[in-house]
């Protein structure tokens, strides 16, 4: 491949991007991003979601972030550090948008504070770390003052700090 093919992959110098000054746009600036209503289009096309395939634990949507399963870790790390994570984002939007109540939005974070077992072997496997050094990691960025008690109380990843990241436990996943 030519060089100058690439130059759109490039990013530019600091002058360039001031005597260009670019604008970004986004296309939810011209249509409302609605993610209900592009799930209905894409079913229409063949898009399946993972209902009744994988229950991903700490999440209530089957429909989104579905193409990389240790991806989700990335969502969860919101949790230790914020106190909140993707099920609120969601949840929120679609309270926003009408399609859920306050108290249903109540009702399906309450586990957002869960890890999915799954995610969790994918993503360690991918990085190559073991449980208990995923642990590590994560505690050394947990924010101790936005602490959930429920979570303390319940203190579900010592299960996973006790497991052996062994490959056979990472095959069981894939």
């Amino acid at each position: 491949m030519d060089f100058d093919m690439l130059n759109c992959c490039l990013i530019p110098d600091e002058c360039d991007v001031e005597r260009v000054n670019p604008e970004v746009y986004f296309m939810s600036y011209f249509i409302p991003w609605d993610c209900e209503h592009n799930l209905q289009i894409a079913r229409r096309y063949g898009f399946r979601s993972l209902f009744n395939e994988w229950e991903r634990e700490g999440y209530f949507d089957y429909y989104q972030q579905i193409d990389s399963v240790a991806y989700m870790i990335h969502h969860w790390m919101k949790y230790p550090k914020f106190g909140f994570n993707r099920p609120v984002d969601i949840a929120g939007r679609d309270c926003r948008e009408g399609r859920i109540t306050l108290d249903e939005v109540k009702q399906i974070t309450r586990n957002q504070w869960r890890i999915d077992e799954r995610a969790l072997y994918d993503f360690c496997g991918f990085c190559g770390y073991t449980i208990p050094e995923f642990w590590d990691i994560v505690e050394s960025h947990w924010n101790y003052n936005i602490r959930d008690d429920h979570y303390f109380k319940n203190y579900e990843h010592e299960k996973f700090r006790n497991v052996k990241s062994n490959l056979k436990e990472l095959e069981k996943i894939k």
